[in-house]
């Protein structure tokens, strides 16, 4: 028997340096990833993914702390953590680990498509960018989808121009479009807007054989034919002109889809990807808005993007169908979220929904590098001896990588710089809303009241999504008064309003903050700097806060800010004021700062007590908390009161609306129903002060609106507190 020894061929020189050079490319990537992951601040976005890896631990499914099961957000990245806590223990850093190890397979993927789409040389400078850019880096560094839908964009372009770079039949393009479904919702909802750009593949691949065919068919002036290959140097002719027409009817159609169909497809997709979108009625008028323009203009800056704009014209130039296909999965999402998504929405946008097509600029910038250092490299040759021409053609990739490595340390979008780390406050803002361009501090918070709380203490947050996570053993409360903000992020559920996510009661009045402060007798309140705003909370409780509570200096910053509250931060004086009698209220009986009053049907439409406020001064500086109970009723389900200031002349003032009627309706249940309003913070008060003075107004009526056909006794006790406001 003969055993013949299979001879293993040894690798050149060339090819053994090349290989160094890739996997110095993907170690620079890698380290560039791993430092960020310590150092940047932890997204409140995070601990939503965090919260459904949880879930997936304890329940199976990715449910939120208040029991909320978040099936809008991207599953695989959480379950995937889900499994891996269970080996490793519970910690966000260890989440952005995977994070860092799906922003290397895009680097990775980078050089496949490159390598596919012209040569070595495109693919190796495709994946430098893809492994210093600033986006992919800092999609890379968070506990997020978004280096998974980099990932999946990459992956949806790679098998896209495959299938038309082969065989193209339909049987292959329908399991393109089943495995690009699967890259969507496995890398990020968002990507649903490229469909349009798979679904035009066959139209992509008819035009560019149409095209290729009519300029093949044009000799050239030395007699030879054209080839998609070489367009630089066709004739100007009918071709453009053609080309110029299939461009024009391609945009009217979808215009027109845009225009007549356009809500119909936001809210198909909204209700496909669960709450992603919420669609305004369909009459809105469908415009361009910049702001995604803005953001890669942001991001690279005029010149590179010149240079990605020569890069795209050399791309299509030289790979025909394939760099059509890169552009059109660019173009359509972008121009898609730029129009009917901005148009048709109310739901926030943020430049992040459009970054996972980042990688087709970077792609076309790696051809225009690549083809600059091509010129150059044969310039050199042909001016240098013999002797210094050490660097083959078939070798072009070193200049181009050069060159890449020079474009890289002088751009604040590519990360490339000697000893330092990358500045994450840079990458952090791609992630933040408008106007919130700081990731808060939180950590600094729960690492300070983690050491200094009480088991019995309770925390009071605007945004509190890190604390169910960091603190799950303090009792939460959501405080916002805002009504967009409640809208979006509140759950109604038995008369109580709580925070989607975190599960959080909300505090949304006075009222409710004294009582959160009456019945725990410590806590924490946590502001960040985009929510310390008397808009988000109500100008008394902002007063509050910022007068009579604690500040904790060492866990504050310009970020956010920590306040302690105790037993005695906030005192409540009984309003010891002699209430009067009017309407068809009866009688009254006072004790202490309670008073009993009884009302029987009579011939007025108000029942009430009112209180003689000539004597107090400063009135508008003082909190009114009012408790009432209803003891008896006949004649009606509930009593509307209202609460209304009168001046001498009599004249009314409503203090402000409580529900939309206008009045606060309470109903015997023997419970107390509690209200606390300060005068300075309604809207009718500066107006008040400039047309008449302050101590015209004469009483404070607590009244019973359409009581004439009505009996009651009511308990109606009256606190005050003096709050000094901030200046």
């Amino acid at each position: 028997m003969i055993t013949v020894k299979k001879q293993i061929r040894k690798p050149s020189a060339q090819t053994i340096i090349f290989y160094c050079a890739f996997f110095l490319v993907v170690a620079m990537g890698v380290y560039l990833r791993m430092t960020s992951v310590g150092g940047a601040p932890i997204l409140e976005d995070e601990y939503t993914s965090a919260f459904q890896a949880l879930g997936f631990m304890k329940t199976g499914k990715p449910m939120l702390p208040s029991g909320f099961i978040q099936w809008s957000e991207p599953l695989v990245l959480p379950y995937i953590v889900s499994v891996l806590w269970q080996l490793t223990g519970v910690d966000i850093i260890t989440a952005r680990l995977l994070s860092v190890v799906v922003g290397t397979g895009s680097i990775l993927l980078a050089y496949l498509i490159g390598k596919q789409l012209r040569n070595t040389s495109i693919g190796l400078v495709f994946a430098f960018f893809i492994a210093t850019n600033q986006w992919s880096v800092a999609s890379s560094t968070f506990f997020r989808s978004y280096a998974l839908a980099e990932l999946a964009f990459l992956a949806m372009c790679y098998i896209g121009i495959r299938w038309i770079d082969t065989n193209r039949s339909w049987k292959g393009f329908f399991i393109v479009i089943a495995i690009t479904l699967s890259l969507m919702f496995i890398g990020h909802y968002a990507l649903i807007v490229a469909l349009p750009s798979v679904l035009l593949l066959p139209v992509i691949s008819r035009i560019s054989d149409i095209i290729s065919t009519r300029i093949d068919s044009r000799p050239l002036r030395s007699g030879t034919t054209k080839t998609w290959g070489l367009m630089f140097n066709i004739r100007i002719d009918l071709t453009i002109v053609e080309i110029i027409l299939y461009t024009l009817l391609a945009t009217a159609g979808t215009v027109w889809i845009i225009s007549e169909r356009g809500p119909l497809a936001v809210s198909l997709i909204g209700s496909i990807t669960g709450e992603f979108f919420t669609v305004l009625p369909n009459d809105t008028t469908i415009t361009f808005k910049p702001m995604f323009a803005q953001a890669f203009y942001d991001l690279y800056g005029p010149l590179l993007l010149l240079l990605i704009g020569v890069g795209t014209i050399i791309m299509v130039a030289e790979t025909g169908r394939r760099g059509l296909t890169i552009l059109f999965y660019f173009i359509i999402p972008t121009a898609l979220f730029s129009t009917l998504f901005s148009s048709l929405t109310i739901t926030t946008l943020f430049p992040r929904y459009v970054f996972p097509y980042n990688p087709a600029l970077l792609l076309a910038l790696a051809f225009t590098i690549v083809r600059l250092s091509e010129v150059i490299l044969i310039q050199i040759r042909a001016v240098s001896p013999e002797r210094l021409r050490f660097i083959p053609l078939k070798e072009n990739w070193i200049p181009a990588l050069i060159c890449a490595m020079v474009l890289a340390t002088l751009s604040s979008s590519l990360l490339l710089r000697a000893n330092i780390e990358p500045p994450t406050s840079s990458m952090d803002k791609w992630f933040r809303g408008p106007g919130e361009p700081v990731t808060p501090a939180y950590n600094k918070v729960t690492d300070y009241i983690r050491t200094n709380m009480s088991p019995n203490d309770a925390i009071l947050a605007t945004r509190g999504w890190p604390f169910p996570f960091e603190l799950p053993n303090l009792e939460g409360f959501w405080l916002m008064s805002v009504p967009v903000e409640l809208s979006e992020l509140g759950d109604s559920e038995k008369d109580r309003l709580t925070n989607r996510f975190t599960g959080y009661t909300a505090i949304t009045n006075l009222s409710a903050f004294l009582t959160l402060l009456e019945e725990k007798a410590s806590g924490w309140i946590v502001i960040p700097y985009m929510h310390n705003s008397p808009n988000v909370m109500t100008q008394p409780i902002y007063d509050i806060i910022h007068t009579r509570l604690i500040p904790i200096a060492a866990a504050s910053d310009t970020t956010i800010s920590l306040f302690k509250w105790n037993a005695d931060s906030v005192k409540l004086t009984p309003f010891t004021h002699q209430p009067e009698l009017y309407g068809n209220t009866r009688t009254i009986k006072t004790n202490g700062n309670t008073v009993t009053m009884r009302s029987k049907a009579g011939p007025l439409n108000w029942a009430g007590i009112r209180y003689d406020l000539q004597q107090t001064p400063q009135i508008q500086d003082l909190v009114f908390d009012v408790h009432i109970k209803l003891d008896q009723l006949t004649g009606s389900e509930s009593v509307q009161f209202n609460f209304i200031l009168e001046e001498d002349d009599g004249d009314r003032w409503h203090v402000p609306e409580y529900t939309s009627e206008g009045y606060l309706p309470v109903r015997p249940t023997g419970t107390w129903h509690r209200f606390s309003l300060r005068l300075s913070e309604f809207d009718f008060w500066p107006q008040f002060q400039k047309l008449q003075e302050p101590g015209r107004i004469k009483y404070l009526k607590i009244e019973a609106q359409n009581a004439e056909n009505i009996g009651f006794i009511a308990q109606i006790k009256v606190n005050v507190v003096a709050v000094e406001p901030i200046r």
